[in-house]
């Protein structure tokens, strides 16, 4: 009987190590850089997604935050995932990779590093919070300003200091130069606009350079649709 047991103790345990093994390690959100490479073609960067780079049957939102003229560029993702998209650019500038699947709105954009293929440096990471997407809705073209805020939160343990500016000033806009210093637990207010300037989707980015206490680069997705 105690041998039968044991026998029984053994298979269980090599059931539950089995199921152990099987658990499946969870795939990235898309866009997943591994998948994702970059293209010098002189004056213009390649942006190629493997197959499951994104997902299927998405569209891939690309956007090169060091060209201060160039606006977004929407590429198809195919039934695997892969996609192959062009910008104005050049190896070492910041390009956003953003996701919208058929069925639902934009996934989290990343910035990416195009020198390198990874993720821009984000040191302060949550304690400066509040720099999320900004809807403006829909606008009749030429019509009066749409107006719509970013309230940035410093929970870090150093003051903030940094200057907000519209990445291709146009349909969206900003108070030129809007230089914050953001006290520890305060917050700021950036207020920005909209007027349509064509029929369809626009976007821009807000850009906000921080100086201190490190100096890196945040990007604010900013959407509105132009209509007659």
């Amino acid at each position: 009987m105690g041998r039968h047991v044991n026998t029984l103790r053994r298979t269980w345990t090599i059931l539950a190590l089995a199921l152990v093994g099987c658990v499946a390690t969870p795939l990235p959100e898309p866009p997943n850089l591994d998948r994702v490479s970059f293209v010098d073609n002189g004056g213009d960067l390649g942006v190629v997604g493997e197959a499951g780079a994104a997902t299927p049957g998405s569209n891939v939102f690309l956007a090169n935050l060091d060209d201060p003229e160039g606006m977004s560029v929407v590429t198809p993702a195919d039934a695997e995932g892969a996609f192959n998209g062009t910008v104005a650019g050049m190896p070492g500038d910041v390009v956003q990779i953003q996701v919208r699947p058929a069925d639902g709105p934009r996934l989290p954009a990343v910035d990416v590093d195009t020198g390198t293929g990874e993720p821009t440096i984000d040191t302060l990471g949550d304690c400066l919070s509040g720099d999320g997407p900004v809807d403006f809705g829909a606008a009749r073209i030429d019509d009066v300003p749409i107006v719509r805020t970013v309230t940035l939160q410093n929970d870090c343990a150093d003051p903030v200091s940094l200057t907000a500016r519209v990445r291709a000033p146009g349909a969206f806009r900003i108070d030129a130069g809007a230089e914050l210093s953001i006290p520890v637990g305060g917050a700021q207010t950036i207020e920005l606009s909209y007027v349509a300037t064509a029929i369809g989707p626009q976007d821009n980015h807000l850009l906000l350079q921080v100086a201190s206490p490190v100096a890196e680069r945040r990007s604010v997705l900013l959407e509105g649709e132009g209509s007659l």
